[in-house]
C-alpha cells in the first residue's frame, strides 16, 4: 500500500514538473528540490515553526512562488 501511494505521488510530481519542461536528469534534481522543501515545511510545522513569529502559511506561499519561478527558469537554462 505504501509503495502504491508513493508511486502515485511521484507520478503527480513528475507530471507537474514535466509541465515546466523539466526532463531527463533535471527531473531527478527537480524532484529532490520539491521533496526537500515539502519535507522541510512538514518538519517546521511539527516543530511549530521553531517559535518564529511569522506565519508559516506565508512562508510556504513564498516557497511555492520561489519554486515556481525557479522551475520556470529551468526550461530556459542551457544544459
Amino acid at each position: 500500500m505504501h509503495d502504491a501511494a508513493s508511486d502515485a505521488a511521484l507520478a503527480v510530481l513528475v507530471a507537474v514538473l514535466s509541465g515546466y519542461g523539466v526532463r531527463d536528469d533535471d527531473m531527478v534534481d527537480a524532484l529532490r528540490v520539491v521533496r526537500a522543501g515539502l519535507h522541510g515545511f512538514a518538519v517546521i510545522e511539527t516543530a511549530r515553526g521553531f517559535g518564529l513569529p511569522h506565519a508559516i502559511d506565508t512562508s510556504f506561499a513564498r516557497y511555492v512562488e520561489t519554486l515556481d519561478a525557479g522551475l520556470r527558469s529551468w526550461a530556459r537554462a542551457p544544459r
